[in-house]
């Protein structure tokens, strides 16, 4: 009777089993929401650099118009930096008139007349990198004067 009691007081190999496969359940949860939070991370570390690069990229576009460079106006040649790609588009910026119509800008395949002020430039900056197989991006705009050709405007108006 002693005996019976004492094989009772410990754990039986299915039991043992039992909590083996828990615990191994448990683990891998817990690594795979682990790898989740790391890819997380680095997703966002790759998007915060792409953001310090296209700030790096747009201030010095700032600094060259502020010190009297003329942007063209077009798709500027594409750069690459570390593993991203950098792209800069400049056009003339397009003032949506009050009372204009969406119909009449896509016709004429431009903005109507007046709606477009040449030395307003539009510089669209974006910034793309590879994220495994998706292309990720971040895209930054700033405007800038270009009082070259608002002296030339100036300089064709009829006089009244």
């Amino acid at each position: 009777m002693n005996r019976r009691s004492r094989s009772r007081s410990a754990f039986t190999l299915l039991e043992v089993l039992a909590a083996v496969a828990i615990l191994g359940v448990l683990y891998v949860v817990l690594a795979d929401v682990a790898i989740q939070g790391l890819r997380a991370e680095g997703r966002s570390r790759r998007r915060m650099e792409a953001s310090l690069v296209a700030d790096r990229a747009l201030s010095d576009i700032e600094t060259e118009i502020e010190a009297g460079g003329i942007l063209e106006l077009g798709r500027l040649p594409e750069t690459d930096e570390d593993m991203f790609r950098i792209a800069v588009e400049v056009r003339p910026y397009s003032i949506p008139l009050l009372g204009g119509t969406a119909e009449a800008e896509s016709d004429a395949g431009s903005p109507p007349e007046g709606g477009v002020l040449a030395s307003l430039r539009e510089i669209e900056l974006t910034v793309t990198w590879l994220d495994g197989v998706d292309e990720q991006q971040v895209v930054r705009t700033t405007y800038a004067f270009d009082a070259a050709t608002a002296s030339d405007q100036l300089l064709e108006l009829p006089e009244e």
